[in-house]
């Protein structure tokens, strides 16, 4: 006699057939066991990094199909993934400490900017570019100079005015990012076309979109009256969907993306829907007090997952739904203390089965690139203790 399983109940997949048992046995298998990383001490938020590593398929694939030395950074991220993959129990994280130490010396530097340190594939799936663009009052001269790229594009909450002795505090992620993106007047500059002084207004705007488009949201300040970090509660409305081509190349120019003339619009304008497929989460009543988690939906299945270190457990549906709307919002008079301070989204070019230039195509199959990883370095396979 069959026993009964706690989730199959009496019902047995013997008694079914054809189609049903399928969608039976897809139906049981739909959640999956995820596994934890080690936290020795203070490394919540490096965990949270690697599982968002493990948990996005791109990034995951063009970190297996990377040709690195085991001894560097790379390497050791891919040895813990390889880990995460393959072991029931939790995984530590102290080859990428190591290599860290061995690259950095600073594990603070390393946090900082973490996205920087991936293998050039990966970085290029979420590195951004941001221009800027100058015009002259007098005679109309306009000029463009680069600003520069970035893995994770900062969102402030609040915004400082001196001159008007005020606070802006935006509520959504649409306002805070045009008023990022808002044009500014600098007097007395002297025209180099003409010669004239006049006013130059600047405008800056994103020529470059990754597709996977991680923005991190400064939930710190630091308070000049106690000479400490504060943390930011204010209400920030996460969407689980983002256009981004208003704040493109010439459509921030123009200021709309409409009549944007082609030439104009630049290789970074992007017609396609950003949607949210991952957020990390800080919990604690200030900056120097509490713990980060990831929130992240599963390539493999759909579903939501919350990794907390060693722990990472199902999220349902519309559990996160309410998570997202309410809890991770911050505001209710910074009674909240649990607020996202990244947001990690995936175009829709990827989800299309769009490719990248130099990296693997978008539904690359993680578990063959494991397995080819595997077999250029088989002692991945073995337990992390194994290797001081």
């Amino acid at each position: 006699m069959m026993a009964t399983h706690p989730r199959l109940g009496e019902h047995s997949p013997a008694k079914r057939v054809g189609s049903e048992v399928l969608q039976y046995i897809c139906s049981f298998l739909a959640v999956r066991e995820y596994t934890g990383l080690r936290n020795p001490g203070a490394l919540d938020f490096l965990n949270c990094f690697l599982q968002r590593l493990f948990f996005s398929q791109e990034l995951r694939a063009s970190i297996y199909a990377e040709e690195a030395s085991l001894s560097s950074i790379p390497g050791a991220i891919q040895r813990v993934l390889v880990q995460l993959a393959l072991s029931h129990d939790t995984v530590s994280t102290k080859p990428v400490t190591d290599a860290v130490h061995r690259a950095c010396d600073d594990l603070g530097e390393f946090m900082q900017s973490c996205f920087e340190y991936l293998p050039r594939r990966a970085r290029e799936l979420c590195e951004g570019q941001t221009i800027f663009h100058y015009k002259a009052s007098c005679c109309g001269n306009t000029s463009e100079r680069s600003g520069g790229c970035w893995c994770c594009l900062p969102i402030k909450i609040r915004r400082h005015s001196i001159l008007q002795n005020e606070i802006r505090r935006h509520s959504s992620l649409e306002h805070a990012l045009t008023a990022g993106f808002a044009s500014e007047d600098i007097d007395g500059y002297r025209c180099d076309a003409c010669g004239a002084t006049s006013i130059l207004q600047r405008r800056s705007g994103l020529s470059k979109v990754p597709p996977l488009l991680q923005l991190e949201l400064k939930r710190y300040e630091f308070d000049f009256c106690t000479s400490t970090q504060v943390k930011l509660m204010d209400y920030m409305e996460i969407p689980r969907e983002i256009c981004m081509r208003r704040w493109c190349g010439g459509c921030a120019i123009h200021g709309s993306h409409e009549d944007v003339p082609e030439s104009e619009a630049g290789a970074g304008c992007c017609d396609g829907v950003f949607t949210l497929e991952a957020l990390v989460v800080h919990t604690g009543p200030s900056a120097e007090s509490g713990c980060y988690s990831l929130y992240a939906q599963s390539f493999e299945n759909g579903e939501w997952y919350k990794a907390v270190d060693s722990r990472v457990e199902h999220i349902p549906a519309s559990e996160m739904d309410a998570l997202i709307k309410h809890e991770l919002c911050g505001g209710a008079g910074g009674q909240k203390t649990s607020v996202a301070t990244h947001l990690f989204y995936r175009g829709s070019a990827l989800s299309a089965g769009g490719e990248v230039e130099g990296g693997p195509r978008a539904g690359s199959d993680c578990c063959a690139l494991r397995m080819e990883l595997v077999e250029r370095h088989p002692d991945l396979e073995q337990p992390l203790e194994q290797h001081p």
